[in-house]
């Protein structure tokens, strides 16, 4: 396929310019650019509350062009991407968490819903979105923060305390099952006996 050749009209860096794009225009966009944290509240909603008063940024940046197909159709495509550092609570220590989250995501704009519902699940370069003429850039970025967000958020290892003092110190359970494999006879640890037990169970 061949990109058509449109100069990208530049976007300002604004809310209120993000949140209103004539992407059925047949004009390209591109734009960079950077906002305060607190402009997504639902990512807000994401960090520790202590934390959110602190002055934290998310980078934005998008292009927009026009591809045709062999058959003379024309598609729209988005790419987008941001990047952001914001403290998560870690779920093994509970304590604040700095984590680093990147977008990179392309999308074909389509026509109709129709369209968007036959898009194939299983391509992996690109989404499918439904085209507007009052498409809201600012909400799919906060979207793809979100989606990009760890299921599990938690430190490095060898930054957190509670994984350094659980590897340091073994339990009172662990040092019970440490005992359950030493053989009353010699003192000396024998693997098998852990088999024997189960096998009992």
């Amino acid at each position: 396929m061949n990109q058509k050749q449109i100069i990208a009209q530049e976007l300002h860096s604004t809310q209120s310019a993000l949140s209103n794009i004539d992407f059925k225009s047949g004009q390209t966009f591109k734009g960079q650019g950077e906002f305060p944290l607190e402009s997504f509240p639902r990512l807000l909603l994401e960090m520790p509350l202590a934390q959110r008063q602190n002055s934290y940024k998310v980078e934005w940046e998008c292009l927009s062009w026009i591809d045709v197909l062999p058959t003379g159709q024309e598609q729209y495509r988005l790419k987008i991407k941001a990047l952001t550092t914001i403290p998560l609570t870690c779920q093994r220590c509970l304590d604040d968490s700095l984590q680093n989250i990147e977008v990179n995501s392309q999308f074909v704009l389509l026509n109709t819903q129709a369209e968007v519902d036959d898009f194939p699940l299983e391509n992996d370069d690109e989404d499918a979105l439904l085209n507007a003429y009052e498409f809201n850039l600012f909400e799919l970025i906060e979207d793809e923060l979100l989606l990009a967000l760890p299921l599990v958020p938690k430190h490095a290892d060898q930054h957190c305390q509670k994984y350094l003092i659980n590897i340091s110190e073994p339990s009172e359970a662990q040092l019970d099952e440490v005992d359950d494999l030493i053989d009353p006879k010699t003192g000396k640890l024998n693997p098998f006996l852990q088999l024997k037990k189960l096998k009992l169970n």
